[in-house]
This record gives structure tokens, C-alpha cells and sequence, in this order.
């Protein structure tokens, strides 16, 4: 799985600086507060070079790979980054909102639309190669993936390690630990992923999806953890990660914690908790607006205006 993992990030690293273009790398950075350098390759492309690198690894013939090749070539110029700053990764908006697509770059955005690896990692491994990929299944490979990659300079290899991280076959994983598993892991490795060259983009989509499975999984062991990185750390991205993590989960949220570290960490002018908070109760408010209504009124003399706005924006 190591050895697998090397030969994935080394692929990766090569694959997008092949495909990098110095001024969208220019561009990038800057709105990233120039805290990461870029290659210069956008959402869609860096995408469609990772699936292709994976397929190569598990030395599967990817179906219509000169479309692939095509797509490198032809993908639209880089992708105005959300000025959201709670926006994730894996729902950045389209390159349009920068300059005005052609009719082949909306063409390609079509094609390229589904393609990730959180939502189909090994979507097309046949049964004859199911015994070649048995690394996807060892929580080994995707760890040292995200390692390995975290050690690299440019934003687009976190990127590609975090949507590896999301995939179904990672959370698979997550789902299987035992419970003391699940505590080293997440106070081991997860924790330090969050803690690592830590920006709101690859926060967010670490906790919501990574963080999330542990929750949703081994809710029991990780709640106490959480709620001490809420009471006792100055991480200002920990206490995100506890504010967020359950924005996947809808009906199966935990309103009690949600609603007890939304109260805890309210009490600040630090602008990534207040814009957390909102986000998590607006998005708890899809399934049950009127708790959200009725904790936004309850607790309205200490929750931020940002807060207040960002919980209420979709409710009539």
C-alpha cells in the first residue's frame, strides 16, 4: 500500500504540472491569501488527470482515455474559486463565472461534470482486476497518500488527497475500525491533517466528509474528542471542524451537540467560526428549520450577526 501510494502522488505530481499554466497558478494563489502555491490546473482538469492516475496505477485500461487526453487539452481556463468561504472543493463553481465558456468548454464541462474521485474512485474496476486493487480496501494506502501529499507545496496534490480521502472505499474503512481504532486514528492522523497547511478549503471538506464518516460511524468515541477541541484548544480549525463535521448527515444530525458547540464557540470575532456556525445551522435547517429558527431567537444576544444571517438565509 506504500509502495502504492508513492507511485499515485508521484503520478499526480507530474500529471498537473504537465498541465499547469503559470498565470492561472498566479491567479489562484492570490485569492488563496498567496498561503499555497498552485500548479494552475483548475477543478475539472485536476479531476479528470487523478482518476486517470489512478487508473493507471491499478494498471486498468481507462475506458476512452484519447477523450481524457482531449479533455487535458481542451478544459477551460482556471475556475473562479468561490468567494464563499465555506464553500468546499468538490462543489467549486464552474470556470464560466471567470470568462464566458465556448460552446466546446460547455460541451466538456458536461462531460467532465461527475468525474471525481469522491464519487467514483474504482467505479469502473472490472471483477478480473478486483484481485490487483486490494490496497483500496487498506486504510494504509489512503493515510500515506494524504502524507505524502501534504508534504508537496502545491495546493492541487491536497486537493487530490482529500478527494481520495472522500471516496466511498476510504469511508468504508472508517466504517470498519474498531472503536479504539477510531480514537488513534482521528487523534492521530486526521487531527494532524487538519492541523497541516489549514485554509478553509481543505478544512471544510476534510471535516465534512473525512470527520464525517468518523461521526457518523464511531459518533460514541469521537463526540468526547470534538468537544474537547471545542473546550480546551486554540486551533481556530479544530473547533471549525467540530462545527461542521455533521453537514452531510441531515435527519441523522446530533442537534444536542450541534446546538451545544454552536453555543460554545459563538462567543467570538473570529470570522471562520462565525461563518461556521451559520453554515451548520442552515444546512440542519433543510431538515428541521423550526429548531433553527427557535435556537437562532433563543440565543440571538450571543450569536454574531454573520451567524444569524448565514442560519436564517434559506428559512421563510
Amino acid at each position: 500500500s506504500i509502495a502504492k501510494s508513492k507511485a499515485l502522488v508521484q503520478a499526480w505530481k507530474g500529471e498537473l504540472k504537465g498541465l499547469g499554466s503559470s498565470v492561472d497558478a498566479t491567479r489562484m494563489s492570490s485569492y488563496m491569501k498567496n498561503n499555497f502555491p498552485f500548479f494552475g490546473v483548475n477543478s475539472k482538469r485536476r479531476k479528470v488527470a487523478a482518476v486517470e492516475c489512478l487508473h493507471a496505477l491499478k494498471d486498468i485500461p481507462a475506458a476512452k482515455r484519447s477523450k481524457s487526453a482531449t479533455l487535458h487539452q481542451n478544459a477551460s481556463p482556471i475556475e473562479d474559486i468561490s468567494n464563499n468561504a465555506s464553500t468546499s472543493i468538490s462543489t467549486l463553481p464552474s470556470s464560466s463565472q471567470v470568462s464566458s465558456s465556448s460552446k466546446k468548454g460547455k460541451r466538456i464541462s458536461k462531460k467532465t461534470k461527475d468525474v471525481s474521485l469522491a464519487s467514483q474512485p474504482v467505479a469502473r474496476v472490472g471483477r478480473r482486476a478486483r484481485d490487483k486493487v486490494d490496497y483500496l480496501n487498506d486504510w494504509v494506502f489512503y493515510s500515506s497518500v494524504m502524507d505524502l501529499s501534504l508534504k508537496s507545496k502545491q495546493r492541487e496534490l491536497h486537493y487530490c488527497a482529500i478527494d481520495l480521502l472522500s471516496s466511498s472505499k476510504a469511508k468504508r474503512c472508517i466504517q470498519n475500525f474498531s472503536p479504539d481504532k477510531a480514537v488513534e486514528v482521528f487523534n492521530g492522523s486526521f487531527e494532524r491533517w487538519i492541523s497541516t497547511k489549514s485554509w478553509w478549503d481543505s478544512v471544510d471538506a476534510l471535516a465534512s466528509h473525512v470527520g464525517g464518516a468518523f461521526f457518523q460511524y464511531h459518533k460514541d468515541v469521537i463526540k468526547p474528542i470534538l468537544m474537547e477541541w471545542v473546550d480546551s484548544s486554540d486551533n481556530i480549525w479544530k473547533k471549525r471542524t467540530a462545527i461542521i463535521c455533521q453537514l452531510q448527515l441531515k435527519e441523522s444530525t446530533d442537534v444536542e451537540f450541534l446546538f451545544d458547540v454552536c453555543k460554545k464557540c459563538c462567543r467570538t470575532k473570529e470570522f471562520f467560526l462565525n461563518k461556521g456556525i451559520g453554515w451548520a445551522l442552515r444546512q440542519y435547517g433543510k431538515s428541521d428549520g423550526d429548531a433553527v429558527r427557535k435556537f437562532v431567537d433563543e440565543h440571538e444576544d450571543i450569536l454574531s450577526n454573520l451567524s444569524k444571517r448565514e442560519a436564517l438565509k434559506h428559512l421563510p
